[in-house]
């Protein structure tokens, strides 16, 4: 039952249903549940009453629900969770109070929930959990406490769960975590991004002997020294992005894989093991990036490099930077206002697959730029300073897929600039494109995916998409928007093409429909 006007459940009101399972009450404008309610309903197993108004949910109102599994209270006007709210209730399995105003949790709210896996919590406003609300030993494997005003968590709050497995922590107002986590020996993912930890001490995750992955991002965090993580022996993935890092000198351990510190203010690499398959340090005002730098860590597929402060000053990426990485497939080198492409250090890399140099000052591209690059499927260029694609520049990019050109002051496109048969995307938009030569795309047949809305074309070439293959298929797309058409002359040959094609292109607020077999010239149709 949903959509109504219900505003209270009674005493007796479900009288005669002692075989109702499962009951639906949410989306209501239900306000009171009274004690005794569920009297009636003893094989009750899930009771759904979401999306109401109900303000207090009192001690005893489950009672008799002994088979009950699931509690679904989200979306209501709740501000606290009273002891006795969930006494006797041996067999709840999932307590759901999200999208409430609850500000406390009494001690003992959830006391002898021994089968319960799931406390969501999320989107309130509690301010602290105290040890105790948690009781005797639970069964939880997760606790989602995030988007709160949590400022304190007791010391052995957790201490009860023995089949932990994550604990969501995200969007409070936590500075420090000392303690907290005291007793999470089972923990495998832990997160706790967004708030305001501004030091970690040796003893903060010791006995977490599971847990793979650690998002600590988004905090205040100045320095990471010491044996912090030295006992992590099971970490794969450690976040600490967007903090205040000025030194991170705590070893890590030698198994991890994934190490995320972009946005902080490291001026060194810091320690690293040799392990790591991902790696990104972008946005940090690193002072030096020496020849062979990640030489010991040749396991790296991943690298992020953007907005280095080393790359930015000298214009340029020394020739050996990367050598020794001969399994990188993804390399990120945007935001560092290089002026060419750096094809002497791109050359010591032989299987790289993905290629971003986004936001960079690269006024001009030659073919020698991507020597020994036959591997790369996807190449980002969008917001540099380009005002052409020359002809051949990606020639020697055989395996070339995607290729993005936005937001550069292109204003010509050269004869054969695209070539390859796998090259699927071409982005081209939004730049100050007025000219595509004819040939531009003549050995390009496998093109699907053509931006190019946002420029100053008025008119294309007759036979510029004739090696083209536009079937009107879910994976095409051909955007020609926002640009200053000329229904002139100059257009006549491409418009004699598109009809032989049978396409419909969109131009603006204007659509042209060309069909076959050919019936008028061309209609125009406003809108």
């Amino acid at each position: 039952m949903k959509g109504t006007q219900l505003r209270v459940v009674r005493k007796g009101d479900l009288a005669g249903l002692p075989l109702l399972k499962i009951l639906y009450l949410f989306n209501n404008t239900l306000q009171t549940i009274e004690v005794g309610a569920f009297d009636d309903v003893p094989a009750i197993v899930d009771i759904e009453i979401g999306n109401n108004q109900i303000s207090d949910l009192p001690p005893g109102v489950f009672r008799g629900c002994g088979q009950l599994q699931t509690v679904a209270a989200d979306g209501n006007q709740l501000t606290k969770i009273r002891q006795g709210v969930f006494n006797d209730l041996t067999s709840l399995q999932a307590v759901r109070m999200g999208n409430n105003k609850i500000e406390t949790i009494e001690v003992g709210a959830f006391s002898n929930l021994s089968k319960s896996i799931i406390f969501n919590l999320e989107n309130n406003h509690i301010r602290e959990i105290r040890k105790g609300v948690f009781g005797a030993p639970q069964g939880a494997t997760q606790i989602q406490l995030q988007n709160n005003n949590i400022s304190v968590i007791e010391p052995g709050t957790f201490s009860a769960f023995s089949k932990m497995y994550m604990l969501l922590l995200d969007n409070n107002v936590l500075s420090t975590i000392t303690g907290a986590l005291q007793g999470l020996d089972t923990a495998e993912i832990i997160s706790i991004k967004s708030n305001q930890i501004v030091a970690l001490a040796e003893n903060t995750f010791r006995g977490l002997h599971k847990l793979s992955s650690l998002d600590l991002s988004d905090n205040q965090l100045g320095a990471i020294t010491g044996q912090v993580f030295a006992n992590l022996s099971s970490l794969k993935s450690l976040d600490l992005h967007n903090n205040k890092l000025v030194r991170m000198d705590s070893p890590l351990p030698n198994g991890i894989g994934q190490v995320m510190l972009s946005s902080n203010l490291l001026p060194q690499v810091p320690p690293l093991p040799g392990a790591l398959d991902m790696l990104d340090l972008s946005h940090n005002p690193l002072e030096s990036l020496v020849q062979g730098q990640f030489s010991h860590i040749p396991s790296i597929t991943t690298l992020g490099l953007s907005g280095i402060k080393y790359f930015i000053e000298k214009g340029t990426i020394d020739a050996g930077v990367f050598a020794g990485l001969g399994r990188l497939g993804t390399l990120n080198l945007a935001d560092n206002k290089l002026t060419r492409v750096p094809s002497e250090a791109l050359g010591k890399i032989n299987q790289l697959d993905t290629l971003n140099l986004a936001g960079n000052e690269i006024t001009t591209l030659h073919p020698s730029d991507f020597d020994n690059q036959t591997t790369i499927r996807t190449l980002n260029l969008n917001g540099n300073n380009l005002t052409s694609v020359p002809e051949a520049v990606f020639d020697r990019l055989t395996r070339l897929y995607e290729v993005d050109l936005s937001d550069n002051p292109i204003v010509h496109v050269g004869p054969g600039a695209f070539r390859g048969g796998e090259l699927f995307s071409v982005h081209l938009d939004h730049t100050k494109l007025r000219i595509i030569d004819g040939t531009a795309f003549n050995e390009s047949v496998e093109v699907k995916w053509l931006q190019l809305n946002s420029n100053y074309l008025q008119f294309l070439p007759g036979r510029i998409f004739k090696p083209l293959t536009f079937y009107g298929d879910l994976l095409e797309f051909e955007d020609m928007t926002n640009n200053p058409w000329a229904c002139d002359c100059q257009i006549y040959e491409y418009a004699q093409y598109a009809r032989s094609q049978a396409v419909c292109i969109i131009f603006e607020d204007t659509t042209i429909v060309f069909s076959h077999p050919l019936q008028v010239p061309f209609t125009v149709i406003s809108g």
